[in-house]
């Protein structure tokens, strides 16, 4: 059996990654141009990973819609309406690679930038379904990481599905919210499995690593 590996690094959260500082007048798009913003377009994450996006002000804005547009961790177009911020943080729950497009459909007349997350989600393994379910999963982890390894029932293949209307749901307490290497098994048919980082120490040695063999490996995404 050949197995399923997959290694998440820790991302920094960068609160301007997306959109430096700025304000609108009128409802429109704000322009794309933070730390990892090239030619309109803030790029990240890559090679199937994707990142949250946080918007972040000091002022009242929860009285206006954020949507963000771009695309998901295989390429698909993904967008999610976010209400604004008050002196706070909002995060995404989609998973972007790209964002290509920030809309807001009122007037924002207090600074507010948008960035990423430090949480981060790992390619789905789509295992064989016509297979009797026997899956072992394995997490190494390095450094200082917060890890959840998750399953969904839905077709995470379908590009018309995003996270808003996707169920996911964390696996027992022996892989969720874990800050050390943890070894499990599936023992009933799931349509995918991801492992989330949640957090890090911010270390660019940070990471966990999961592994999972299938007594009939299907295909990976």
């Amino acid at each position: 059996m050949i197995p399923f590996v997959t290694k998440l690094t820790a991302t920094a959260a960068v609160t301007n990654a997306v959109c430096l500082a700025q304000q609108k007048v009128g409802a429109g798009n704000l322009t794309i141009n933070g730390t990892l913003a090239v030619a309109g377009v803030a790029t990240l994450n890559t090679n199937n990973f994707g990142t949250k996006v946080t918007i972040y002000s000091t002022g009242d804005l929860h009285g206006i819609n954020f949507t963000i547009y771009g695309t998901g961790q295989y390429g698909n177009s993904i967008s999610e309406t976010l209400v604004g911020p008050n002196n706070a943080t909002v995060t995404s729950l989609n998973y972007f690679a790209t964002v290509t497009r920030v809309a807001v459909d009122a007037s924002v007349s207090t600074n507010v930038i948008l960035g990423n997350a430090n949480a981060t989600a790992s390619p789905w393994f789509v295992p064989n379904r016509h297979q009797v379910a026997n899956m072992g999963i394995g997490c190494q982890v390095g450094g200082t990481v917060n890890y959840t390894v998750q399953v969904t029932f839905d077709d995470v293949m379908n590009q018309a599905t995003s996270a808003a209307n996707q169920f996911v749901f964390s696996l027992p307490t022996s892989l969720t919210a874990q800050t050390t290497s943890k070894l499990d098994s599936i023992l009933f048919p799931v349509g995918a499995v991801r492992v989330v980082l949640s957090s890090s120490g911010g270390a660019v040695t940070d990471f966990v690593k999961m592994t999972i063999i299938d007594s009939c490996l299907g295909p990976s995404f």
